[in-house]
């Protein structure tokens, strides 16, 4: 079997904050999703030179790139985890208010946000890893593609889990789960914890809990606010313990 070589601007882009919407380092809270959506439809084969380029420092919800990123299902997920979290009172706020007022993960605020994967691709459903993308990024197929981000982008944050100390890196989607811990727990024990609708696999970076959690939103994730509830309160509890 031929090991094969990433290219380098495809090292230089994934080794950076590329492909998740950033925040606050220094927050105690951390989420990671497996990839970013792709609701808009962006073809990667037309948008390579865009979608590979390195982001060396975190971008935030502050940036007008981002406006409006929290009205999707999934950030609106983290909204409310952080609600819960924290115990803040949301009474009579939209959630460009909630955002805005609590400044939810902005540059100093609350919250951190990356993903697994640095690229977005039009349909993973029916993915097809076209030459272009073989070119750009040197891999031959996809599973060659994560298993290197797995590996190498996983050092890339842990390393940051090492030096900002977040209390909880919340990781969603189960069917991803040996990928997260492999990333971010780095082989070390994991524990299986129950709650009464979903459960949760759970270890330890350093000073950081690592939690994989069904995914937000899905409908058999995160899909209500008793879900919601359920998962912060054992979070703190373990946190706590």
């Amino acid at each position: 079997m031929t090991t094969q070589v990433p290219t380098s601007r495809f090292v230089d882009m994934a080794l950076s904050f590329a492909g998740g919407d950033g925040g606050n380092l220094d927050s105690e809270v951390w989420f990671c999703g497996f990839e970013w959506g792709n609701s808009h439809g962006i073809d990667i084969e037309k948008t390579i030179d865009t979608e590979f380029q390195p982001i060396p420092e975190p971008t935030s919800w502050a940036h007008k790139d981002f406006e409006g990123s929290w009205n999707t299902n999934y950030n609106r997920k983290i909204c409310l985890f952080l609600k819960y979290f924290y115990a803040i009172d949301w009474e009579g706020m939209s959630y460009d208010e909630f955002v805005a007022n609590h400044q939810i993960l902005y540059p100093d605020g609350l919250g951190f946000k990356l993903n697994l994967l640095p690229v977005r691709f039009r349909n993973r459903e029916s993915l097809a890893w076209a030459k272009a993308i073989e070119a750009a990024s040197g891999f031959e197929t996809f599973d060659d593609y994560r298993s290197w981000c797995v590996t190498h982008r996983g050092a890339f944050f842990r390393a940051l889990l090492s030096k900002h100390k977040p209390k909880v890196l919340v990781c969603t989607g189960v069917g991803e789960r040996e990928n997260f811990l492999r990333a971010f727990a780095d082989g070390g024990p994991r524990q299986t914890v129950q709650l009464a609708d979903f459960s949760l696999t759970v270890a330890k970076f350093a000073d950081t809990l690592i939690c994989v959690t069904p995914f937000f939103g899905s409908p058999a994730g995160i899909n209500s606010y008793q879900k919601m509830e359920q998962l912060v309160s054992k979070i703190k509890h373990l946190l706590a313990a």
